[in-house]
């Protein structure tokens, strides 16, 4: 809440109080609410997993959680990973996609080509989608053991 407030809100506030609400919202709001909330599924499926019920099914016990990004040495190429757990010989990476349409395989593609990128024992996958999975994206999965989560089961 705090954080729409202070990216929404306050820059408007004057507008909106004076009944402009709702052009700050067609004009403003709208247009950047996906990437918003993009930012903000990725802090709700941090907290999903810090859920007891989630956390007791994890494949380790994590030491630390929280975004990744650098270099990825095997495609030289900048990355970034949504959510990495890791702790002294494992690691979950995670992506999550706020988006209006099924998460597909291309994006667990790319996720599962990360698993690479760090030099720990045990590698584990989990991806997180809005709008839930496409039939290939649910093979893959099962033929990669990546754990999916849809926002409707969070």
């Amino acid at each position: 809440m705090f954080l729409f407030w202070y990216k929404f809100v306050r820059p408007n506030y004057s507008n909106i109080q004076m009944g402009l609400g709702h052009i700050i919202y067609g004009q403003y709001v709208k247009p950047k609410i996906s990437d918003y909330m993009g930012y903000v599924f990725e802090k709700i499926c941090t907290e999903y997993i810090y859920q007891e019920q989630v956390f007791l099914t994890l494949p380790f016990i994590p030491e630390k959680i929280g975004k990744w990004w650098g270099n990825d040495p095997l495609k030289k190429e900048g990355a970034e990973i949504d959510i990495v757990a890791i702790n002294s010989d494992s690691y979950l990476l995670c992506e999550c996609k706020w988006r209006n349409k099924e998460l597909d395989s291309r994006v667990l593609t790319v996720l599962n080509s990360r698993k690479d990128i760090f030099k720990y024992k045990n590698k584990s996958l989990m991806a997180f989608s809005k709008s839930g999975f496409t039939e290939d994206a649910i093979e893959y999965a099962k033929n990669n053991d990546i754990r999916l989560v849809s926002f409707e089961m969070m």
